[in-house]
């Protein structure tokens, strides 16, 4: 049932961390250091769990809501920057779902709230650029996940249909914003948000693999 609704698609929207690579680790690194330097108190990794998926400027207003925002993003991203590909790592079977996803035709894209910059380092690191032919990050779009801007966009741009369209993702704002573009969605089990939580209200398909989205 559920492979047959991924090869009723030709659209796969993607979420970029915690989704297809796991960024959580440099993300919690960095946060600490950036809190720290502002004297802060820092963070569990499960606290940051909670948060991904927002906005950066949105996340540290949770974190830090008397420092003024644009220092601390500025301090954060530069050091996210400097020890992130000590962390990150793909998650199983990202690459050869990707291969087969393209090799069968597909059109891809990638819908995040991560800045461009990161965003590319990262895409480029495991050399993911060449798989996607749109990629909406923070800058790209007047109002981020849950607003379904990107996702509009992104099916627009790929000359495609919310029906032939699919949305995979690991938070409330990926399902949300694929809810109120009108697509079905995806969520991945590996999640470090309230997974049960998350399927009760958006109902997505649950997917304890990527390779679940090209099984024959």
């Amino acid at each position: 049932m559920t492979q047959n609704i991924f090869k009723s698609k030709n659209t796969f929207l993607f979420d970029f961390d915690g989704t297809l690579v796991d960024t959580t680790p440099a993300i919690h690194a960095a946060a600490n250091i950036a809190l720290e330097y502002f004297g802060q108190p820092i963070v569990t990794e499960a606290t940051i769990n909670t948060l991904t998926g927002r906005p950066l400027s949105e996340f540290f207003k949770r974190l830090s809501p008397n420092i003024e925002s644009a220092e601390i993003l500025q301090y954060y991203r530069d050091k996210y920057l400097e020890i992130a590909q000590n962390y990150i790592k793909l998650y199983p079977g990202a690459i050869e779902m990707l291969v087969e996803l393209k090799a069968r035709g597909n059109k891809l894209a990638i819908v995040s709230t991560k800045n461009k910059l990161a965003l590319f380092n990262h895409l480029e690191y495991f050399d993911m650029v060449k798989f996607f032919q749109e990629f909406y990050y923070f800058e790209a779009v007047k109002t981020p996940k849950p607003d379904p801007e990107g996702i509009n966009l992104a099916i627009e741009a790929l000359n495609s249909t919310p029906a032939k369209s699919i949305m995979i993702g690991d938070s409330s704002s990926d399902l949300g914003a694929a809810r109120n573009a009108g697509v079905e969605s995806v969520l991945v089990s590996w999640t470090g948000h309230d997974k049960q939580a998350l399927v009760k209200e958006f109902d997505p398909i649950l997917i304890e693999s990527l390779s679940l989205l090209v099984q024959a």
